[in-house]
């Protein structure tokens, strides 16, 4: 059975299925160091942050390789384990990303990945949290849906209707987005007028 290597041929993300072959250019593999042999999990991954901060992911739209489903022995552990971190909302039975289902020594090192690339790009942020006292405590909604988004018009209102199709409504949902050019503000101005005709929950 042939099958498109992403979910989605918008998503390149860090995130995104890749199939169950990678290919990298032995060049581009030796230029970023190769693999951290410090990592038992998150090696995959790792890599893959390094390789997009120096090149540019491209989608091959014709799937370049087929699979027998009937050759892979899908109910063996190891090989739910081994697919467990390609899982995407389309490609995975229980519809939730791959690292919401990590145990906890994989989680840490899918962090202590994601902070090394941040601080590489200088993008980490650092400084201390501290609690605040809120005044308003007992005022609506009772819980705030906070989604940051930059340049993502293809899959924000998709986000938007995982949390409208919840049975809980005493929330709002704040879209934070960093600039995007994509028009990914319109399409949660659409998707917020609709909303205004349809349910209580409110956008800001």
């Amino acid at each position: 059975m042939t099958q498109t290597p992403l979910a989605s041929e918008c998503d390149l993300s860090e995130w995104s299925t890749v199939g169950y072959v990678t290919a990298v250019r032995r060049s581009a593999f030796a230029s970023v160091g190769g693999y951290d042999s410090s990592y038992n999990f998150a090696e995959e991954y790792d890599l893959r942050l390094r390789l997009t901060r120096r090149f540019a992911l491209e989608r091959v739209a014709k799937p370049l390789y087929g699979i027998d489903k009937a050759s892979v022995p899908f109910n063996d552990e190891r090989v739910k384990t081994a697919l467990r971190s390609f899982f995407t909302p389309e490609s995975s039975a229980k519809r939730g990303y791959g690292y919401l289902f990590n145990r906890l020594e994989e989680a840490a090192e899918i962090e202590r990945a994601f902070e090394s690339e941040l601080r590489a790009r200088d993008a980490f942020l650092d400084g201390d949290t501290r609690a605040l006292d809120c005044p308003h405590d007992r005022v609506g909604p009772m819980v705030t849906v906070v989604i940051p988004v930059y340049n993502r018009a293809a899959y924000v209102c998709r986000a938007l209707e995982s949390v409208l199709k919840g049975t809980f409504r005493d929330f709002e949902i704040i879209v934070v987005d960093g600039g995007s050019t994509d028009g990914t503000v319109e399409s949660v101005l659409v998707r917020k007028t609709i909303n205004q005709c349809a349910t209580p929950a409110r956008f800001q």
